[in-house]
């Protein structure tokens, strides 16, 4: 059975705003006076087809969202099971849920869940993911969404787990950086025979962050707040100091203490800047 001319027209209207949620008001405004009494009917066949996703708030309020076509079609093809764990796989986002979760929402067995997920992973329609916070659940997102930070813990983690050799390498290169725009040098008596008090150049966050890019010093990609964590860690070190300006200094003291244990592991750093 094909859809009404007037559920479809309104259809079309809904999907001009593809993640907006309408209340029943909103979609009484695009209708005609003399086809508003008829909204039930129109969404009633809109729901039929996948087209339409009815959502209840807490207080019993109704909301419609409209369903784009090729995923009206997605959803077709599921049993009314894998719908539903679909549903709230989907509402999860780049969060992704605990399968526990959808089995409390749902209703559903654990198994049914289980076997509901397993189909829809098989048609790579979802993904399990591991979490930082919880590394001991499941927890199942869409398959074409890339999980959030708070999950996958940024780039510091490597399969949930903290990747310290990486961080203490990013410490240690942005360290040598700022040191040497401060000082000229990571050598103390370099240093000493050559520092002109009050010349020294402080470094920027965004400079940090350019150098970090251009030289290729990661293989996964940092953000400005990446590199400000990083920086944070080397001032609780008392290796680099925050100026009033907002600017970045290397302290003498870190020189002296990591002179002759430091190792090279930025030969860029002995080239002009």
């Amino acid at each position: 059975m094909s859809l009404s001319q007037d559920a479809k027209s309104l259809y079309e209207a809904m999907l001009e705003q593809p993640s907006h949620v309408f209340s029943q008001a909103e979609l009484e405004d695009i209708l005609d006076d003399e086809n508003k009494p008829k909204l039930v009917e129109y969404l009633r066949e809109l729901m039929q087809k996948q087209q339409v996703k009815l959502l209840q708030e807490g207080d019993g309020t109704l909301f419609y969202r409209a369903i784009a076509e090729q995923e009206a079609m997605l959803i077709r093809g599921m049993s009314a099971d894998e719908a539903m764990v679909y549903s709230y796989v989907q509402a999860s986002g780049r969060e992704g849920i605990w399968t526990k979760t959808i089995r409390i929402r749902s209703g559903l067995h654990q198994h049914v869940v289980n076997r509901c997920l397993k189909s829809l992973e098989t048609k790579r329609i979802t993904k399990s993911i591991k979490s930082v916070k919880f590394p001991t659940r499941k927890i199942v997102m869409l398959y074409h969404l890339q999980p959030s930070i708070e999950v996958t813990g940024g780039p510091w983690f490597s399969d949930t787990e903290l990747d310290v050799e990486f961080v203490n390498l990013m410490l240690n290169v942005v360290w040598k950086y700022v040191c040497k725009q401060t000082f000229g040098s990571v050598d103390s008596n370099t240093v000493q025979a050559s520092q002109i008090p009050g010349q020294e150049r402080y470094s920027s966050l965004e400079s940090i962050h350019k150098f970090i890019e251009e030289a290729n010093l990661s293989t996964v990609e940092l953000s400005d707040s990446d590199i400000y964590a990083l920086l944070d860690v080397l001032i609780n070190d008392n290796k680099v100091e925050r100026t009033l300006s907002g600017e970045y200094r290397a302290t003498w003291q870190s020189i002296l203490e990591d002179q002759g244990r430091l190792p090279n592991l930025v030969p860029l750093l002995n080239s002009p800047l």
